[in-house]
């Protein structure tokens, strides 16, 4: 979470996104500590205008087990994965919808605090379950469509640095180019058959 580039939003859609993709069963100890040290920061990190302000109610991150952070990670991975296959028609407008797995049930308390200047803030306390699924869904559902894509090589979901990048990263991109050429030399060799 403490990456440089990009705004407080961007960062934390990016850490979404890498979380989703993480392999939980090679994680050392102190890779669990510095998983449940950003996602401690993605939950309850100083709200920036337009975030939510959030409060734990049952334990702190530190005490969280790494089951129920697994069980966390498999709900984020379908609605990242929901997120990605979500796009936009050439004018913009939504042409498959992000939608919400029924059975997915968020409880939380929602109050609004009201800040000098009519600056105002939602914010949740609950359980730390309920909380990170609501502050999840709260921020995907502001997120543009672009940013969140699933690679058309590999299947990996990424998230996209800018609207020209297709794959999740280089390897793919040259894989899908050598498949591109190997097809065109193929069509070109049946032709002078």
């Amino acid at each position: 979470m403490n990456d440089s580039g990009g705004s407080d939003f961007e960062q934390r859609l990016k850490f979404l996104v890498q979380f989703a993709q993480m392999d939980l069963d090679v994680l050392r100890p102190g890779s669990w500590m510095n998983l449940r040290d950003d996602l401690q920061v993605f939950l309850q990190g100083e709200p920036q205008r337009g975030d939510l302000i959030t409060q734990l109610k049952d334990t702190s991150m530190q005490e969280y087990p790494e089951r129920a952070i697994k069980s966390l990670q498999g709900i984020l991975k379908i609605l990242v994965s929901q997120a990605a296959d979500a796009s936009e028609d050439r004018t913009g407008r939504l042409k498959k919808v992000f939608g919400i797995p029924t059975y997915l049930s968020v409880r939380a308390d929602f109050h609004v605090i009201r800040h000098p200047g009519d600056f105002v803030q939602l914010a949740i306390s609950g359980k730390l379950s309920d909380v990170f699924l609501f502050k999840t869904l709260f921020l995907l559902s502001l997120a543009p469509i672009e940013p969140i894509k699933e690679c058309p090589e590999c299947g990996k979901i990424f998230f996209r640095q800018d609207k020209r990048q297709k794959f999740c990263r280089r390897r793919c991109a040259n894989l899908a180019a050598t498949k591109r050429f190997d097809k065109r030399k193929r069509a070109k060799k049946g032709r002078r058959k």
